[in-house]
């Protein structure tokens, strides 16, 4: 889901959490999934160390997918962040493999 999108969709679902003002609550989605996306680029790159980077890629899409498909049928807005942070943890890990990739697949 492009991000210009998630603070619609949580507008639609929105409840007030934890007496936060509306407005945090809105923008909190996209900041958790950016936060554990760079999060977990910062841990990939040890992870890529040990088993190489296309493993990592694919393991990241099928987490992206995964945490998609959360939040397509998150009704609440709680669900709807920990969906987005799984999509976050599939795309730190799988957009630090491709930068990998590309490094390696360079020409020397």
């Amino acid at each position: 889901m492009p991000m210009a999108f998630i603070p619609i969709v949580m507008t639609k679902i929105y409840k007030p959490i934890l007496g936060l003002p509306y407005e945090i609550v809105i923008g909190l989605p996209v900041t958790i999934q950016i936060f554990v996306s760079i999060t977990s680029a910062y841990i990939c790159g040890r992870i890529i160390d040990k088993t190489g980077w296309r493993p990592v890629t694919i393991a990241g899409m099928v987490v992206m997918v995964i945490g998609t498909i959360l939040a397509t049928f998150a009704k609440e807005p709680i669900l709807f962040i920990l969906a987005l942070s799984v999509i976050g943890l599939g795309a730190g890990f799988s957009k630090t493999a491709v930068d990998v990739f590309g490094v390696v697949a360079a020409p020397t």
